[in-house]
C-alpha cells in the first residue's frame, strides 16, 4: 500500500532534481487515489510551473463542483498561481472560491470543540489542544480523546484561515495567539479551571503554536505536549531566541516525533536543544509510525507526558 508521505517525498525529490513532468504525473496519479488536498495543490502548482495554464484553470473549475476547492487566500499564497491574477477566467474562479468559503463559514460545519470529562467535578484540569495545518478541531478531538478519559477538560480551537473544505491553517503566531485567546475566552468562562493544571498541546504547526504560547506564558500553562511539532520557527530557530530570554519559571515539555518528522527537519531542528539551554526541561520521545501522524499508543504516552509536565516524574 502506497502511503501519502512516501509520495510526497518522491515528488519533492523530483522537483529538486528539476523533473517537473514526472512530478506532475505522479501527483495527478495519486491525488484522488489518496484523497489528498495537499497533493491536489502540489499538482496545481507544478502544472503552473510547467506553463500549462489552461490545465490549471480546468482543474480549479472542476474542484468547484466538489469539496476539493481551495480558498482564494491559499491559492494566492503560491507565486506560480498568484501570477495568473490578471486573467479574467482566473478572477472568476477566485470569486467563486470566495463564495464557497463564505458558504462554508455560514454553514457552521466546523467550529471549535470543547470536551468535558464525565463525572469529574470542577475545578477542571485544562488542556488546550491545537490542530495541525490542513486539519481541523474534529481531527484534534479524535486524537486527544484519551485526555478526556483521563479527566481533562479539553478545548480544541479552530484556525480562521482556510485552505479548503475542512482544511484549516495557522499562520503567524501573533495571529494564532489572538484567535486562540478569543475562542478560549468565549467558551471556557463558564467552566471553573484549576489554574495549577493547565497545559498546551498540539500536532504539527499546532505543536509549534503550543510551544510558542507556553513560552509566552499564555493561560498560565505549566508546559506543553506536542506531536510532530513543526513550522517556521523550527525552520528558522533564531526566531525562538526572544522567547527563550526569560521563559516562564518551571516550564516543562514533551515533544514526540515519528521517524518521518525527524527526517524532514534533519539539520534544521534545534528547537529542543535551545529550550534545554534556556533551562526548560524538555523530553523528546521517538515513536514508530509511517508518516506525519499521531502514535498509535498516544493515550498511554499522554499519561506519561502529563506526569512529566506536571512534575510528577523525573
Amino acid at each position: 500500500m502506497v502511503r501519502l508521505h512516501e509520495i510526497l517525498k518522491i515528488i519533492a525529490d523530483l522537483q529538486e532534481r528539476g523533473e517537473l513532468q514526472l512530478a506532475q504525473r505522479i501527483a495527478g496519479q495519486y491525488m484522488d487515489r489518496l484523497d489528498s488536498g495537499e497533493l491536489r495543490f502540489i499538482h496545481l502548482v507544478i502544472t503552473a510551473k510547467l506553463g500549462y495554464i489552461e490545465q490549471v484553470m480546468d482543474q480549479l473549475e472542476a474542484s468547484l463542483e466538489t469539496n476539493h476547492w481551495f480558498s482564494p487566500w491559499f491559492i494566492q499564497r503560491a507565486p506560480e498561481l498568484r501570477q495568473l491574477g490578471d486573467l479574467p477566467r482566473f478572477q472568476r474562479i477566485l470569486k467563486t472560491c470566495e463564495e464557497k468559503e463564505t458558504q462554508y463559514w455560514q454553514s457552521g460545519v466546523m467550529t471549535p470543540i470543547l470536551q468535558v470529562p464525565p463525572s469529574v467535578p470542577p475545578p477542571y484540569s485544562l488542556l488546550i489542544a491545537i490542530h495541525g495545518n490542513g486539519f481541523n478541531a474534529q481531527h484534534s478531538a479524535s486524537h486527544w480523546a484519551g485526555a478526556v478519559e483521563a479527566g481533562w477538560l479539553v478545548f480544541h480551537p479552530l484556525a480562521k484561515r482556510l485552505v479548503g473544505f475542512g482544511l484549516h491553517w495557522w499562520d503567524s503566531h501573533e495571529e494564532n495567539r489572538e484567535i486562540i485567546e478569543e475562542q478560549a475566552g468565549k467558551i471556557l468562562k463558564q467552566y471553573p479551571i484549576d489554574t495549577d493544571r493547565v497545559i498546551l498541546g498540539g500536532f504539527s504547526k499546532g505543536g509549534e503554536t503550543a510551544m510558542v504560547l507556553a513560552l509566552l506564558g499564555q493561560f498560565g500553562a505549566k508546559g506543553f505536549i506536542t506531536i510532530g511539532a513543526g513550522g517556521y520557527y523550527h525552520i528558522q530557530p533564531e526566531l525562538w531566541q526572544p522567547l527563550l530570554e526569560s521563559p516562564p519559571r518551571g516550564l516543562r515539555g514533551v515533544a514526540m516525533y515519528s521517524p518521518y518528522d525527524l527526517e524532514r527537519v534533519e539539520g534544521l531542528n534545534h528547537t529542543l536543544e535551545m529550550m534545554q539551554a534556556a533551562g526548560i526541561e524538555v523530553r523528546m520521545e521517538k515513536y514508530s509510525a509511517e508518516g506525519h501522524v499521531f502514535p498509535e499508543d498516544f493515550a498511554v504516552r499522554f499519561q506519561s507526558a502529563i506526569e512529566f509536565v506536571m512534575g510528577a516524574s523525573p
